[in-house]
């Protein structure tokens, strides 16, 4: 295994372990089975929520995080008629990194 791979498994690693402590520090997931795998900065979030707006919220505080490139929501949720779709789920909030890199990323929609 390369250093490069090294260096990326150590900062998706990482980054999970964030994305993990925000959801259970969150009132609205704490308490949800929520999976979170990243593969460079992109995230896939996976699991079972209360409500489809629940798992829309589990979205947004997860492609919030520094770090997050793009999210892709696996959330399945009750009464949902409709899962997420491949294209749906590849629909993404691209984060562009801030010019000094120490402060949080602005957001931008990535077609």
């Amino acid at each position: 295994m390369a250093y490069s791979e090294v260096v990326e498994d150590l900062e998706d690693f990482s980054l999970e372990a964030k994305i993990m402590a925000m959801l259970r520090e969150n009132k609205i997931t704490r308490d949800s089975d929520i999976h979170v795998h990243a593969n460079n900065g992109i995230v896939t979030v996976s699991g079972h929520m209360a409500s489809p707006q629940k798992a829309r919220q589990v979205q947004c505080i997860v492609s919030n995080v520094y770090g997050v490139k793009g999210v892709k929501n696996a959330l399945t949720a009750p009464n949902d008629e409709v899962t997420v779709t491949r294209s749906a789920a590849d629909s993404v909030q691209v984060a562009q990194p801030s010019p000094s890199g120490t402060e949080p990323a602005e957001k931008s929609s990535a077609p």
